[in-house]
């Protein structure tokens, strides 16, 4: 019986054995990690401190930057609205009387969006600082009024003057009908004429020849004169000038004979001798447009190239067949002679307005005084 325990027992104290072998083998073979030296601390830490640099500089350089680019930005906006407000808001409000019931109040074209409601504002205190009673003012631009007249604004805008296209004769009447009815309500009403000044001057010369106040067109512009600079008008605006005093200061029966609602055929136009208007000064090639009452029935506008030339000396002059064109009213023909860098426009206007559209009560002027 004792061999087999000692037997057992030599056999566990040999499995102890080997077990306490394997594993001092383990532990020799698994190297336990070795714990960072100062000298790789001092390392790790320089290397840190070098990237927070370098991504502080990167940060300061775009803010940097960024700042000056704001900066800039602001200063040029600040220039830009200075210029702006010196070029248009100190002017000041340009009112002229012309008469004590007339008055131009020009708003330049040109005026920023931004300001274009200071200014008109600026002009409305300004008429109203110096007239007393209502008024009607009468817009002669492409951009609407802001402000708020009672419903005494009429918007009636005229052709730019840069279009080529003239103000019809029965608008401009119309309107002096209109101005007309509204003076003659009470005596202190006087009338404002705003838009463009070329416009504006327009309108007052017409409005002083249909009241009778002057009898020749050119009286009527040295009147408005007195009281401003006026601009250069076109060849077209002098003539419907004329053609309104011709309508104001003739009779009826004579009237009577020189107006009439027929329509007029245009079969075509002839210029002697040939203008040279092309680049080479041999000739040219026209663009003809054809208005009547304002709106256009004919052109030859096409492309450059196809247009007709007309060269000296095989051209002595030049002759554009119209097709038999239809016309009535107020005709205006606008022949462009176009030269592909300048383009020089000369307009005349051709009368022939018709009868029903120059009742002869519209002419009675007496009861209207400026």
């Amino acid at each position: 019986q004792l061999a087999p325990t000692a037997s057992v027992n030599a056999t566990a104290g040999q499995v102890q054995r080997e077990l306490a072998s394997h594993t001092t083998e383990i532990s020799k073979n698994m190297q336990s990690p070795r714990l960072p030296s100062a000298a790789a601390h001092r390392a790790d830490h320089v290397h840190e401190q070098t990237a927070q640099q370098q991504a502080s500089a990167m940060l300061g350089a775009i803010k940097g930057q960024g700042m000056t680019w704001l900066k800039n930005i602001k200063d040029r906006t600040t220039a830009m609205a200075q210029t702006v407000q010196s070029t248009y808001g100190g002017r000041g409000p340009d009112v002229s009387f012309v008469t004590s019931r007339l008055v131009i109040a020009p708003l330049a074209e040109g005026i920023p969006e931004a300001l274009a409601s200071q200014a008109e504002d600026a002009m409305r205190l300004s008429i109203l600082e110096q007239a007393r009673g209502q008024f009607a003012i009468y817009n002669l631009s492409q951009r609407r009024l802001r402000c708020d007249y009672s419903n005494r604004s009429s918007e009636t805008p005229m052709p730019p003057l840069g279009s080529g296209i003239t103000p019809t004769l029965n608008m401009l009447m119309s309107v002096c009908r209109n101005m007309a009815l509204f003076l003659r309500q009470k005596a202190t009403n006087f009338v404002v004429i705003t838009g463009p000044e070329a416009q504006c001057v327009l309108m007052a010369s017409v409005m002083l020849l249909y009241s009778g106040v002057v009898e020749k067109p050119l009286s009527a512009i040295e009147l408005v004169c007195e009281k401003r600079n006026i601009p250069i008008l076109p060849p077209s605006y002098h003539r419907q000038l004329d053609i309104l005093r011709t309508i104001v200061s003739t009779d009826r029966e004579n009237l009577r004979a020189m107006v009439h609602n027929r329509r007029v055929l245009l079969d075509s136009i002839l210029i002697s001798p040939t203008p040279t208007f092309n680049r080479s000064r041999t000739g040219c090639r026209p663009i003809v447009e054809i208005y009547s009452a304002g709106n256009k029935l004919w052109t030859t506008g096409k492309d450059y190239e196809e247009l007709q030339s007309f060269e000296l000396p095989e051209s002595s002059k030049v002759d554009l067949n119209l097709g038999h064109v239809p016309v009535a009213d107020d005709v205006q023909v606008s022949v462009l002679f176009l030269a592909r860098i300048n383009l020089l426009v000369f307009l005349f206007a051709l009368f022939a307005p018709t009868w029903m559209d120059l009742r002869m009560s519209d002419l009675i002027l007496s009861a209207v005084s400026l």
